[in-house]
């Protein structure tokens, strides 16, 4: 060797099962990714399906109070015309 040459590179000595295993390493780590990412989709899935029930159920509850105020004031009204008239609102 002269001084011009580069030295040469230590590599592992990899044989075929140390291959597989570094290979099986790899994909094990992938596919814990993988798991993780799928868990965190379906977690925010359950969130934004959480979330639209609770926006149904006050979106309801808003039309509901809204369909009860407008009974309120019908009602009002046609008790004053009642009155106004002299009879009595019977329920």
């Amino acid at each position: 060797m002269t001084d011009r040459e580069p030295s040469p590179v230590q590599l592992p000595d990899l044989d075929g099962a140390g291959i597989t295993s570094l290979l099986d390493e790899r994909l094990h780590r992938a596919r814990a990714v993988r798991y993780d990412q799928r868990a965190r989709v379906k977690k925010a899935k359950a969130e934004v399906k959480r979330a639209h029930a609770e926006l149904d159920h006050a979106t309801r509850e808003r039309d509901t109070a809204e369909a009860d105020y407008v009974l309120l004031i019908d009602r009002q009204k046609w008790e004053t015309q009642i009155a106004a008239v002299g009879g009595t609102a019977k329920n």
